[in-house]
């Protein structure tokens, strides 16, 4: 009886260390972090989305952090009433690991203040609204950004050429010129290269209406626009034009 129960304690102890060793051994799905500083403003919302959705409040000193995230793909868009933010919005992905440093700086949107646009930095040499919800600016390196009446946002470019001038008829009919001949046209949702026939710089443009734009440019350089296709026409002396 003695030996059958001593059998019958191993017995359980072994099970009970099975049982044990598979709720350990099955673990979880690795988490992670995100976080960051936003300079600028207090008291912060910052939304998460993507795999996971969240949203939290700045810290005293600006910081924010979502946690207990799988790998995937997030979006992360501080926002406060007043305030626009640089960049608008940053997309990342967790892969295996926290991701730090995604800061953001503010800026008070009453009377004029500077946008800080970090980490982009390229310099900007034109800009043209159609309203003040709806505004492009152009730069360094083919930079397009665009404000939508709370903040500046970089969008998908064509081009490396620097871009000198940007104007408009309307929300979706925008040209922009720049080195090399290069033209883009904005047809409401998305940017598109147009054939100048010129490979000189253009340094400006502007119409009357969506048949009627001009781009001048170096060596006394005139295009027009139609409504179908840019033609040169000729200027004279050959000297560089900055303006129309």
């Amino acid at each position: 009886m003695l030996e059958w129960k001593r059998r019958f304690a191993l017995a359980a102890l072994v099970g009970l260390l099975a049982l044990v060793g598979c709720g350990q051994g099955g673990g979880s799905a690795p988490i992670f972090s995100i976080l960051g500083t936003i300079a600028g403003a207090t008291s912060v919302t910052v939304s998460l989305t993507g795999t996971a959705t969240a949203s939290t409040t700045t810290d005293v000193r600006g910081g924010y952090w979502f946690s207990s995230l799988a790998n995937g793909g997030y979006t992360v868009t501080p926002s406060k009433d007043g305030y626009a933010f640089g960049p608008a919005s940053v997309y990342l992905t967790v892969n295996s690991g926290d991701v730090t440093h995604q800061d953001f700086a503010a800026g008070v949107l009453s009377g004029w203040h500077k946008q800080n646009l970090l980490p982009l930095g390229n310099g900007l040499f034109g800009v043209w609204g159609s309203g003040s919800s709806d505004v492009w600016a152009v730069g360094l390196g083919g930079t397009i950004l665009h404000w939508n009446g709370s903040a500046w946002a970089r969008l998908m470019s064509v081009t490396s050429s620097d871009l000198y001038g940007v104007w408009g008829s309307g929300t979706s009919d925008v040209w922009a010129v720049g080195g090399g001949g290069t033209i883009l046209y904005w047809n409401g949702s998305a940017w598109t290269s147009v054939v100048s026939g010129t490979s000189s710089g253009l340094r400006g443009v502007w119409g009357s209406g969506s048949s009627d734009v001009w781009a001048v440019g170096d060596f006394g350089t005139p295009l027009h626009w139609d409504g179908s296709a840019w033609r040169g026409v000729s200027s004279g002396p050959s000297i560089s034009l900055r303006g129309v």
